[in-house]
């Protein structure tokens, strides 16, 4: 699901900078669309990145340790893609309206994200709901509530 949600947003961001309304835009949002591209790329190779790790160094087993290196993996990648994803709203609603709005969407749209996708682990690494299970951080649960 990352992998496409990537490469939608791969093929948006490529695609903006032919559009005819680009050389229009304030050179700051046409750095930020360059800047948004380049990180949703770094996420993009970091989301196949385990692929590639499964197939030749662990030879198509999956084990305890390559489930741990895809947990850590896919936490590193959600990094840049928020990033982009704030950047890209930026980009967009700096468009419709004044610069003060569109860094708060950005930032808004980026911290909403890494909530959603760390910060409801955190919480389940307090309380567990299945101990023994691996957190998006690597971590072994303990089944302790705390």
């Amino acid at each position: 699901m990352l992998i496409m949600g990537a490469q939608v947003l791969v093929g948006a961001l490529y695609d903006s900078s032919f559009e005819p309304g680009y050389d229009r835009l304030p050179h700051a949002s046409q750095v930020s669309a360059f800047a948004a591209l380049g990180l949703i790329l770094i996420a993009f190779s970091l989301f196949v990145l385990p692929v590639a790790h499964h197939r030749i160094v662990e030879h198509g087993l999956d084990d305890e340790e390559f489930h741990g290196f895809l947990t850590r993996v896919m936490s590193i990648a959600l990094i840049p893609f928020s990033l982009s994803l704030g950047i890209t709203l930026y980009v967009a609603v700096a468009k419709l309206s004044e610069p003060a709005w569109a860094f708060a969407a950005g930032a808004f749209g980026s911290l909403l994200a890494v909530r959603f996708w760390y910060g409801i682990d955190i919480r389940l690494m307090k309380n567990p709901v299945c101990p023994g299970t691996l957190s998006a951080f690597g971590y072994r649960n303990s089944g302790r509530a705390t």
